[in-house]
């Protein structure tokens, strides 16, 4: 069975209220009208090897597919992407994913945001971020600014960013005070990573 016969009535009968419109090959199987212009419309529609492909405006997109071999284009896989499809909807809807794009349009991707709110993006650079939820966009986010803000890092990927910058020598590189509170930052890190035990950071 096809995926666009799987997915639409779950997305009819969890969706109706959200301005559901649905279209009819080659159209996408499904658009979501944009909560805000700056976010964008979300488009539902048919992947290669019967998966589903899901794009947030120009901000994040993934495909969702069955990994196994001997499950593609079955019903049982295609059962399964649209579950995947359905929880990622119901999960962008209520604003606990968060999404990112790249200042200079390079990189995009999204994360759960869980109970905790999370509003930092999973990248393991320093490139200014566009950073957004379904509702609306939360603003630019880069890992320096945030940790010399902070004053402290909370894990060994800010820690191996923070490192990069340190050692980084370029026409970019941080000058003066930012060097020097990054550096310390970096030492603090070290040492209590040392005292925890955690040897990633422990040079």
């Amino acid at each position: 069975m096809a995926i666009r016969d799987i997915l639409v009535p779950l997305l009819v009968e969890r969706f109706k209220d959200c301005g559901l419109q649905l279209g009819t090959p080659p159209d996408p199987i499904a658009v979501f009208p944009a909560a805000h212009p700056e976010v964008g419309d979300v488009r539902v529609s048919e992947g290669n090897a019967g998966g589903a492909n899901v794009a947030v405006g120009d901000v994040a997109r993934d495909h969702f597919f069955n990994p196994y071999e001997e499950e593609r284009e079955t019903s049982e896989a295609a059962e399964g992407i649209a579950r995947n499809v359905v929880r990622f909807l119901e999960e962008l809807f209520a604003d606990r994913l968060l999404m990112w794009r790249s200042t200079d349009g390079r990189t995009r991707g999204w994360r759960e945001r869980g109970d905790a709110g999370h509003s930092a993006p999973l990248v393991v650079d320093d490139r200014a971020y566009y950073t957004y939820i379904w509702s609306r966009p939360l603003g630019i986010w880069q890992a320096t600014p945030t940790v010399l803000a902070r004053g402290r890092i909370l894990d060994n990927r800010e820690y191996e960013i923070m490192v990069q910058r340190v050692n980084d020598d370029g026409p970019g590189r941080l000058q003066g005070m930012e060097r020097d509170q990054a550096r310390r930052l970096v030492a603090d890190y070290e040492r209590e990573a040392k005292a925890s035990g955690n040897t990633e950071a422990d040079r």
